[in-house]
């Protein structure tokens, strides 16, 4: 079984020498429109036609999130007849005093996204 690591085993990995930064040639990234918690009775319902509301207001701003880190807020456009993202405003790098940013330390950008799993 595989899970994302939580912050704290990412800055005791980081705090351990040597620190191998992970490629950065590609990321995998998810546009997050919400979220919400459906009983397990609400999921056998779902059929095709089925609406499912999230917590987010409709035209608020989509959550982009890269490699498990939100690094961007955006807003759902189209584009040629699909769906995309336009990037409104970026997220700033979160430092803490154990962490901080100096030039040529490894800093991730963003803050850890959301749980997919129930609330965080």
């Amino acid at each position: 079984m595989s899970r994302l690591l939580t912050p704290e085993e990412l800055n005791a990995l980081r705090a351990a020498d040597p620190y191998i930064p992970a490629p950065t040639e590609r990321f995998h990234i998810v546009v997050d429109a919400g979220h919400t918690d459906l009983a397990p009775e609400e999921v056998a319902a779902l059929a095709p036609g089925s609406v499912i509301r999230l917590d987010r207001k409709a035209g608020h701003p989509v959550e982009i999130v890269a490699n498990a880190v939100t690094v961007a807020h955006g807003e759902l456009v189209e584009v040629d007849g699909r769906v995309a993202v336009r990037v409104l405003s970026l997220e700033r790098p979160q430092t803490t005093p154990e962490t901080p940013a100096t030039p040529g330390s490894p800093a991730t950008p963003g803050r850890p996204a959301k749980s997919r799993r129930g609330k965080p």
